[in-house]
């Protein structure tokens, strides 16, 4: 992601995420911090969609934010008319190759209650609900924050399974 990205990237905040509180401001801050790795989807000329995660700092409910070990996903979104096309499994596949690469072990994420495609998603990287809930976090939609965890990415089986799910892919 770049800065002359910003603007698409917004558009699929605004579409993906209609009550999304992330502006322009916040993605120029990103693109400034050493430790997050923005990326864009592109299809057909423009930005289809957007992953952010930061890698080596921790998700913001844990105490200690900066950990070489850990990952937080802060965002993933694909604009609703190019959903259903792997985007956003590619993106997914994408941040956390780099984490890999990077030594992450351990990787979290919040996904708002009721978002089955992206439940499903995560969970298919193996991610799981680590049970905590944040109530009403996603206001004013009024839904709960799901805290998923996704453990042990630098086990050869992880590595296997996030190499299998490159190759179909790539033949998609």
């Amino acid at each position: 992601m770049t800065r002359k990205d910003i603007p698409g990237v917004l558009e699929v905040e605004k579409t993906a995420f209609p009550l999304s509180p992330y502006s322009k401001e916040v993605y120029e801050s990103i693109l400034h911090d050493p430790k997050a790795y923005p990326v864009v989807a592109c299809k057909n000329g423009e930005i289809a969609g957007n992953a952010v995660i930061w890698i080596g700092r921790d998700a913001p409910w844990h105490d200690s934010k900066d950990d070489p070990q850990k990952a937080y996903l802060f965002t993933l979104g694909v604009k609703p008319s190019f959903q259903g096309q792997k985007i956003g499994e590619q993106l997914l596949y994408h941040v956390l190759s780099a984490c890999v690469g990077a030594g992450i072990a351990s990787c979290t994420l919040r996904v708002m209650e009721g978002n089955i495609p992206a439940i499903h998603l995560y969970e298919k990287f193996g991610f799981q609900d680590t049970g905590k809930r944040e109530p009403k976090h996603y206001a004013p939609e009024g839904k709960d924050g799901i805290h998923m965890e996704l453990k042990n990415m630098q086990s050869q089986a992880f590595k296997e399974k996030l190499e299998e799910i490159g190759k179909k892919l790539k033949r998609f």
